[in-house]
């Protein structure tokens, strides 16, 4: 059986094989051991303090708005303003200093849901507005509302996610409550819309990927 998987911004061939979420390869490979395929982590570091823009075109961008803690984290067109300034600090407290972990002890997926193994090497980090002190959560109805600073979630960098490529970010809590499905943050493609979580397929649209401007 042979399919197309998206993984970040990158397209790769899957032989005899089947995906979790659309993110990559997590079935038994074409090899006699029967080894699992997974894809090669890309982890180059988000550059301190920068804008996160999504793929589409026009190009909408994480936004605060005017909202405060418990509002809807926005999309709107780039304007640099401090509202869309955002960090991505590795969470080196979690798992095996900050990186998604198989096993034998499986982090921070929930144990059986095959996440930790399709995103292992993966880096784990907080989205942070640090002008605001602010931190962007999933809701449990699948929005992203604001939080104070130590108040957020952990979610994790899948692909490269910088000035030249794009990649996805996924919301542990949400992902974990939804029965292990990765659930990634996205936009609705209008100015002005909340963020909210979309399960992850092949197919998933160009505002659910993610650069940094």
């Amino acid at each position: 059986m042979r399919r197309i998987i998206r993984i970040g911004s990158t397209l790769l061939l899957a032989v005899a094989a089947f995906t979790v979420a659309g993110f990559g390869v997590v079935g038994p490979a074409a090899t006699a051991a029967g080894h699992p395929v997974k894809f090669a982590p890309v982890r180059p570091a988000w550059s301190g303090t920068g804008i996160a823009c999504d793929q589409d075109a026009p190009s909408l961008c994480m936004d605060m708005g005017s909202g405060g803690v418990g509002d809807p984290v926005k999309a709107f067109a780039y304007s640099g303003n401090s509202s869309q300034l955002l960090q991505l600090p590795i969470q080196s407290g979690e798992c095996n200093d900050g990186l998604v972990t198989e096993g034998p002890d499986p982090c921070p997926f929930s144990s059986g849901t095959g996440l930790n193994t399709l995103f292992n090497g993966s880096r784990i980090v907080e989205l942070t507005n640090p002008t605001y002190s602010a931190n962007y959560a999933a809701t449990s109805s699948g929005g992203i509302d604001l939080k104070a600073s130590g108040d957020g979630q952990i979610w994790v960098q899948v692909g490269p996610i910088n000035s030249s490529s794009y990649g996805n970010l996924v919301n542990v809590y949400y992902s974990d409550a939804q029965g292990g499905e990765a659930y990634v943050a996205c936009d609705t493609g209008n100015s002005g819309g909340d963020l909210f979580m979309m399960i992850s397929t092949d197919e998933t649209p160009g505002n659910c990927f993610w650069s940094e401007q």
